[in-house]
């Protein structure tokens, strides 16, 4: 399906610095405080399919819908 996706764990992201964006990726991550976990879902949306409904719950949890077609 070639599907670019990545998640990425113990980010430790604060004060709303991170990078939203490398190359063609999309970065969504969770609102932590710095000091505790945390986790980020990069995404490169392709022809043919990509990320829907991205939401975060709390510190540690991402949701998103892949759609394909």
């Amino acid at each position: 399906m070639n599907v670019d996706v990545g998640l990425l764990m113990k980010t430790k992201f604060h004060n709303n610095m991170f990078t939203k964006g490398a190359e063609v990726y999309m970065v969504t991550r969770t609102i932590g405080d710095g000091n505790s976990g945390g986790v980020a879902l990069m995404h490169r949306n392709q022809k043919g399919w990509g990320l829907e409904s991205i939401q975060t719950f709390g510190p540690n949890v991402i949701k998103a819908s892949l759609v394909s077609g």
